[in-house]
């Protein structure tokens, strides 16, 4: 008897069912090392990153509230921000007395007859689907990249320039 270890681990198997080990990508240049435009293009297989133009993403946190700040601070110099800042800082002022005055419309109008608390209800629940209209009107001319102003209070006043 031989203490001899096989040679062969795969025990007997060919070497040829073996799948060939995958070669590793090269690494990913940076902007800084490309030498030309062919050379910073990413190999096959490997994901490409866009530009970092946050312009949309500014935009669109315009029409939150307290969030236009973001565009405001992050982007002033990029105009398309900036009319979208414009827009949603006159949306935000809108839609607050809006419902400032809605409410004390329904605390008057419940005092005097607790009935039309009915009536307050409606009117608070429309001048929600108003605000939201707005909102949404809003966000889709950022998504379309037009700069087309909300109706009725989308020319108002230039709060930003």
């Amino acid at each position: 008897m031989s203490s001899e270890m096989p040679q062969n681990l795969n025990h007997g198997q060919d070497q040829s069912q073996n799948p060939p080990r995958q070669q590793e990508s090269p690494p990913v240049k940076s902007q800084d090392s490309c030498r030309s435009q062919q050379d910073c293009r990413p190999s096959p297989g490997q994901p490409s990153y866009a530009s970092a133009d946050h312009t949309k993403l500014f935009s669109i946190l315009a029409y939150l509230p307290l969030l236009w700040l973001v565009g405001l601070l992050a982007d002033r110099n990029n105009p398309k921000v900036m009319y979208h800042v414009n827009q949603g800082i006159l949306f935000n002022i809108v839609a607050v007395v809006l419902n400032i005055v809605i409410n004390i419309v329904s605390i008057i109008l419940t005092a005097i007859l607790p009935i039309l608390v009915v009536i307050t209800g409606l009117l608070e629940l429309a001048v929600l689907a108003i605000d939201l209209m707005w909102f949404m009107m809003g966000i889709i001319n950022v998504c379309n990249g037009v700069e087309k102003p909300l109706p009725v209070i989308g020319t108002i006043a230039t709060i930003v320039k």
